[in-house]
C-alpha cells in the first residue's frame, strides 16, 4: 500500500499509538560507554549517512514510527557477567511487554 504526499505523517502518528517500544539488543557487546549511553549510541547509528539511501530510509522509518526507543547491551556469553545481564534483560522485556496493551 502506497501513501500519497502528506498521508504518511498521519499514519505515523496512528502507528506510534499502537506500536510497541523499539527494543534494540546488542549481544556480545564489549564497548565501554564512557562518553555515550546505549541510547545515544543507537541515536548516533540512526543518523543518516552519505550514499546509503536504502539504509537511511530504514533509519528514518525507525525514528518516525517508534516513539519509544530502548537499548539493552549483553556481554559476551563467556563473560562472568552474562548470567546476571540475561536476568536483567528478561526482567526488562517482561516489564515492557506488560505495558503493551
Amino acid at each position: 500500500m502506497g501513501f500519497k504526499e502528506g498521508e504518511l505523517e498521519g499514519q505515523t502518528l496512528k502507528n506510534q499509538k499502537v506500536l510497541p517500544s523499539f527494543f534494540w539488543t546488542l549481544s556480545d557487546f564489549s564497548m565501554s560507554f564512557k562518553s555515550l549511553t546505549p541510547l545515544s549510541y543507537l541515536m548516533n547509528y540512526l543518523e543518516e549517512q552519505k550514499e546509503e539511501d536504502a539504509l537511511n530510509a530504514l533509519k528514518k522509518e525507525v525514528k518516525t514510527l517508534f516513539s519509544d526507543l530502548q537499548v539493552f547491551t549483553l556481554p559476551p556469553a563467556a563473560s562472568p557477567d552474562f548470567a546476571q545481564a540475561m536476568q536483567k534483560y528478561r526482567e526488562k522485556l517482561l516489564v515492557y511487554g506488560s505495558n503493551f496493551k
